[in-house]
């Protein structure tokens, strides 16, 4: 005979939420803002290391700076993983808002006009430093 456990505990998880995200598709300025900050994220630590191996400058992210010393392979994973997912994650919310203040696809604009001021920085970096 077996013990009795007494009440089950029960959690109902409702994952249509989930299902519904991942089918939703991505309205094409969306998608173009994603693919861009991807993109640009990857050419950001291809520049900085290519900008760091000739001495003229330094990593300004602290965390990012460990990261580089350690292992490049492990800075670009992290850098690859963080704002992949970081700005999947706002895509799929981006009809949401944050705090009741402003839309996430503000976030989203935000990240890639940062990112392309960056761009605009780096090469003009890269061409005082090979040209």
């Amino acid at each position: 005979m077996g013990r009795d456990r007494g009440p089950e505990l029960r959690v109902q998880v409702d994952d249509r939420w989930a299902i519904r995200m991942v089918r939703r598709r991505f309205e094409p300025s969306v998608a173009l803002m994603v693919v861009g900050i991807v993109v640009m994220s990857a050419l950001d630590a291809i520049f900085t290391l290519t900008l760091m191996s000739t001495g003229q400058v330094h990593e300004w992210n602290p965390v990012m700076a460990v990261l580089i010393e350690h292992d490049v392979q492990l800075f670009a994973a992290v850098k690859t993983l963080v704002t992949t997912g970081g700005v999947v994650a706002l895509a799929m919310l981006v009809d949401h808002s944050v705090f009741r203040a402003f839309r996430v696809r503000r976030v989203l604009e935000f990240f890639f006009v940062a990112y392309s001021v960056l761009m605009v920085y780096h090469l003009s970096l890269m061409a005082r430093v090979f040209l």
